[in-house]
């Protein structure tokens, strides 16, 4: 089909598609000690959203690799765990084809914590040794975790039904209700955590996460999907088992919005800046 004056450009169109949820971008000065950020995306992020962080970190880091996970609805609900990995296979080759590049994290919300939650036990389980951690030199954790709570759960699927036509909202609030509620009798039964639990879990798991790398939770008490107190528990449970932590809170802004427009985005890039120069190099 021809285009029209109306077609938008898609916003992610620099980067190579690798997989279904999952795009590389490599610039050409790009070289071996420059590095690599992973960003893996709040549930259902709209592509011109995601494209204001990668537009950010290309122009603070104009030599760094770019690695884009995309969080979906099923790999948060029903998605089984071996098929999520699988689908990262690409990713780890492009990330063990650079072995030299100092690796970040850039998280969202608990969807990209589950994403680092699969990517880290996908990179152990294809080591020869499946005992090798995804070698991370930091991680910035933006808008989570939350705790492993049915109230967590709900609040963040049902965020996506505040989207659709307001006639259809309360059957897809009910909806919501009945498949978290399942979920949850589900794994309690097969005595299985649930997604958010996991991802809390192995965000502080030593065996996955090295811990000589630095970590920033970026966070705010007015976020209505993810409480301040959640962060801040993980926090410190991450800091009691031996990682470095810093807490940055920010004021007046919501789920996922402390990097974009006022009163937070410079000091949240000047943060990213600063730690991604303390600890390798900066491009």
């Amino acid at each position: 089909m021809a285009s029209t004056s109306h077609d938008k450009p898609d916003p992610l169109n620099f980067m190579n598609r690798i997989s279904p949820q999952t795009y590389l971008y490599q610039p050409q000065i790009f070289a071996p000690t420059s590095p690599t950020i992973i960003l893996l995306t709040w549930m259902n992020a709209a592509p011109v959203h995601i494209a204001f962080y990668l537009q950010k970190h290309r122009s603070l880091f104009p030599s760094a690799r770019l690695i884009l996970v995309r969080g979906t609805v099923p790999n948060m609900v029903y998605l089984p765990a071996n098929i999520q990995k699988r689908s990262l296979a690409s990713v780890l080759s492009a990330i063990r084809a650079e072995p030299k590049s100092p690796i970040y994290l850039h998280l969202f919300s608990n969807s990209g914590a589950q994403s680092t939650s699969t990517l880290l036990q996908a990179y152990k389980e294809s080591s020869p040794s499946r005992r090798e951690q995804l070698p991370i030199n930091a991680m910035f954790v933006d808008s989570a975790p939350s705790l492993g709570t049915y109230s967590s759960g709900y609040a963040g699927i049902s965020y996506e039904v505040t989207r659709f036509p307001v006639w259809i909202q309360p059957l897809g609030f009910l909806l919501t209700h009945l498949l978290v509620g399942l979920m949850w009798l589900v794994g309690c039964m097969m005595g299985r955590e649930n997604v958010l639990t996991q991802s809390n879990n192995d965000l502080n798991d030593p065996a996955l996460v090295p811990l000589d790398a630095p970590r920033v939770y970026l966070y705010s008490v007015e976020d209505r999907l993810v409480r301040w107190q959640d962060v801040e528990m993980h926090a410190a449970v991450a800091e009691r088992k031996g990682w470095e932590v810093r807490r940055e809170i920010f004021e007046r802004t919501g789920h996922c919005r402390h990097g974009k427009g006022e009163p937070g985005e410079g000091r949240y890039w000047g943060l990213v800046r600063m730690i991604v120069g303390q600890t390798g190099k900066t491009a």
